[in-house]
């Protein structure tokens, strides 16, 4: 099973996208994981449980250079659109997501 974390400031609006796209995963029969997760969490999470992808949504995209220089080479991150975290478009983030995914 793939593991991917959407992650946010704090976790809990990120919660509705997360369930949208776990529609998506249960409605194509797809073997993926998704969770969200406040960045104060992050490195704990990938450091300590397998997690394929992070995913960072619009409000924490300013650190994706300081996220990917401090987690594994081997896992891909990746900023979700702001027009679809916004319509909590999941299917759309999912897709997108889909494309990092080894």
């Amino acid at each position: 099973m793939k593991e991917i974390v959407l992650v946010c400031t704090i976790g809990i609006s990120t919660a509705f996208t997360v369930k949208d796209m776990m529609k998506s995963v249960k409605k194509q029969n797809l073997d993926i994981n998704i969770r969200a997760l406040a960045l104060d969490n992050l490195y704990e999470v990938v450091e300590s449980e397998p997690v394929d992808l992070v995913l960072l949504t619009p409000p924490v995209a300013s650190r994706f250079k300081e996220i990917k220089t401090n987690i594994a080479d081997d896992i891909p991150v990746a900023v979700v659109s702001g027009e679809h975290y916004v319509n909590y478009d999941g299917e759309t983030i999912l897709e997108e997501a889909q494309k990092h995914l080894k």
